[in-house]
């Protein structure tokens, strides 16, 4: 089974409650950068739960996923995590592609 790692993290102004994500997929020294805006992020941590579940769907077939973040993400206890809405979308995800 292939493994990739996915590299997240986000920027937050929280004036405008806008948040900058940007993801790195990286599969045998292939990478894919994106990046984007996410207009009414809410936090920090929606911002980066966001760009992991836009890396995610990029992913098509079953593999083996490490995800990198700077900041915990809630999914230790997600039914106390702000952005449980997000977790379990996450969540359902990963089970349906099979990772």
């Amino acid at each position: 089974m292939k493994h990739i790692e996915i590299f997240i993290s986000c920027k937050y102004d929280y004036n405008s409650d806008t948040g900058i994500w940007i993801y790195y997929l990286n599969y045998n020294k292939a990478v894919i950068k994106r990046s984007g805006v996410l207009n009414h992020a809410g936090s920090p941590n929606k911002t980066l739960l966001a760009s992991l579940y836009l890396a995610l769907q990029q992913v098509t077939e079953p593999c083996h996923i490490t995800v990198h973040s700077k900041a915990a993400l809630g999914f230790k206890n997600p039914k106390q995590s702000k952005n449980k809405k997000m977790i379990v979308q996450i969540q359902q995800l990963i089970n349906k592609c099979g990772h």
